[in-house]
């Protein structure tokens, strides 16, 4: 379990809940395993993505994103 093992050692690094709720969902996906060894990704990049999608969503400075499209994202950013 490599992979996932190096998902938890970043989330310990990070003090955003919401990066650390998104690491959690990541870390239940054995499936992904394979794909979270890619040194080339990481949670910063992956949460800077998040946000830069977010802000295409947004009116008037808002957007609400559901937590399934957020963990959709974060599995699509992984592969």
């Amino acid at each position: 379990m490599e992979g996932i093992e190096r998902i938890n050692k970043l989330s310990q690094k990070t003090k955003d809940s919401s990066l650390k709720k998104i690491a959690d969902y990541l870390i239940t996906r054995e499936d992904m395993n394979d794909k979270y060894l890619n040194q080339d990704k990481d949670l910063d990049k992956m949460w800077k993505y998040i946000v830069d999608r977010a802000r295409t969503q947004a009116v008037d400075g808002a957007a609400c994103i559901e937590d399934e499209e957020i963990y959709n994202i974060s599995c699509y950013i992984c592969r």
